[in-house]
């Protein structure tokens, strides 16, 4: 692998070790409920992302040294749980990449990297953040996977947010009244709501999508709280308070 490339950037991907050989179980040294975890799968997961990889290095040759920011929403291991349908996995060491759209993993007596199958049987708890992989619809209406963060739930609505990072390359300051932009890893978050079992589509934090995902008979009722509770369809807490709102009536 070529040393100028993003390989210090992927190295960590091309060693998850996500391979069915090494056993099935993900709870070795794992204090763990239910039956062992299965990693049936994997290996065509593996391959996907190898191949991914090779692609983007071609693409990009910057080592992660001149990249501005991080991947991971935390560069630290926090220890968690993972859910395998109705089965619970205690005591992981986990950390999203929020820039391969991948939770990594560490098990004991391990040393390389591993990464949990991006598939919707499986969910997790980070620093109680609870991640679901699923379907949604994006800002432009396109159907897309990955990895959503569960804010609220009700009987109605659930409320989500997705945490991702984008890679911007630098750019020279076309005058001299502006600066040069180094090369960066970039935020790029949003809310998404359920109604149901729905998919989860985009909320543009708009009064006029209020009726659209709430319903016409809601929508007055809504406009009301948001205007007695001054709440901004933007912010986070105050979304959280709307949707709570939404399943109570």
């Amino acid at each position: 692998m070529s040393k100028k490339l993003l390989s210090i950037v992927f190295t960590c991907f091309i060693s998850f070790a996500v391979i069915g050989q090494a056993g099935p179980q993900l709870n070795q040294g794992v204090v763990s409920s239910g039956a062992p975890f299965n990693w049936t799968k994997v290996a065509k997961w593996k391959s996907d992302l190898n191949n991914k990889t090779l692609t983007l290095q071609n693409d990009v040759n910057i080592p992660l040294s001149d990249i501005e920011g991080s991947m991971y929403l935390n560069e630290f291991f926090v220890v968690g749980s993972t859910y395998h349908l109705d089965k619970a996995h205690h005591g992981l060491p986990m950390r999203y990449n929020a820039f391969s759209d991948e939770i990594e993993v560490k098990r004991a007596g391990k040393t390389d990297l591993e990464a949990l199958h991006r598939t919707s049987d499986i969910s997790c708890e980070i620093n109680n953040q609870k991640f679901v992989f699923s379907k949604y619809t994006n800002a432009q209406n396109e159907m897309k996977k990955g990895y959503l963060i569960t804010l609220t739930s009700g009987k109605n609505y659930t409320l989500y947010e997705r945490k991702s990072k984008v890679f911007r390359k630098a750019e020279k300051a076309k005058t001299s009244f502006h600066s040069d932009t180094p090369n960066k890893f970039v935020d790029r978050n949003g809310f998404y709501l359920a109604s149901g079992n729905g998919t989860p589509r985009h909320f543009k934090g708009s009064k006029k999508e209020l009726a659209k995902f709430f319903g016409a008979d809601n929508a007055s009722s809504l406009k009301s709280f948001v205007k007695e509770n001054k709440i901004d369809l933007n912010q986070k807490m105050d979304l959280t308070r709307l949707v709570t709102y939404a399943n109570s009536l």
